[in-house]
C-alpha cells in the first residue's frame, strides 16, 4: 500500500527563469557598454580616401589603449578645421623623427627611419581610379622631415584622398589621434580585421 504523505514535485517555474535570464542579460549587456565605452570605440567610414580598403559607412572599431602609431597603421584622427568637421582614416606612413619622400613619376614613397636607412613602402593596398591614374601631388614640398609628435598619414585611395599631402592636413600632431582600426564590424559581407 502506498503512502498518504505529501508528493514533492518540484514546480516549473517559469517567470524565476526569464527574470534570471534577463538579470544575466542586462548585467552582461552593461559590461560590454563599459568595455566598449573605456576601450573601444565605433566610427563610421565618412568618404572614399581609404578604397578599396574601407568603404564609405563601413563601421569599424577603434581603440587607442596603449597604442603607438607605426608605420602602415590604419588610424582615424580628428582633424577640425575649415575643411573637416568629422573624424578621417588614414594609413600611417612616417611617424616622428623619420623623413618622407614621394616620387610622383614612379608613385613610390620612400621613409627614411630614425637610424637612416630608406625604405621603399611595399603598398598593396594603394588604389588609383578615374582618369588620371596618377597619384595626386598635394602642395607640400620633399623631402619632409616628421617632427617628434607628429604623424605623416595618407589615404589608399592616392588620387582621391586629401591626407599629408596637403598643407589643409599636413603633418598632423598625434594628439589628434583617436585610435587604431581593429576591424570593420559591418557590412557583415566585409567583417574582419584591417589591415
Amino acid at each position: 500500500m502506498e503512502g498518504n504523505g505529501p508528493k514533492t514535485a518540484k514546480k516549473f517555474d517559469l517567470a524565476g527563469m526569464l527574470y534570471d535570464w534577463c538579470d544575466a542579460f542586462v548585467y552582461a549587456l552593461v559590461v560590454i557598454i563599459a568595455v566598449f565605452t573605456i576601450f573601444f570605440k565605433v566610427t563610421n567610414v565618412v568618404g572614399t580616401s581609404m578604397l578599396q580598403t574601407l568603404y564609405e559607412n563601413d563601421t569599424l572599431v577603434i581603440t587607442k589603449l596603449g597604442y603607438e602609431p607605426r608605420r602602415g597603421d590604419v588610424v582615424v584622427l580628428s582633424i577640425e578645421n575649415d575643411f573637416f568637421h568629422e573624424p578621417i582614416v588614414k594609413r600611417v606612413i612616417a611617424t616622428g623623427g623619420e623623413t618622407v619622400y614621394i616620387d610622383f613619376d614612379r608613385e613610390e614613397v620612400r621613409v627614411t627611419d630614425r637610424e637612416g636607412v630608406t625604405h621603399v613602402l611595399d603598398e598593396p593596398y594603394v588604389y588609383l581610379d578615374g582618369l588620371n591614374r596618377h597619384m595626386s601631388a598635394g602642395d607640400m614640398e620633399y623631402p619632409l622631415y616628421v617632427e617628434e609628435g607628429m604623424l605623416f598619414v595618407m589615404g589608399d585611395h592616392r588620387n582621391g584622398s586629401t591626407d599629408s599631402r596637403y598643407s589643409m592636413i599636413g603633418l598632423v600632431d598625434e594628439r589628434r589621434l583617436v585610435g587604431r582600426v581593429l576591424f570593420r564590424v559591418l557590412p557583415l559581407s566585409r567583417i574582419g580585421t584591417v589591415q
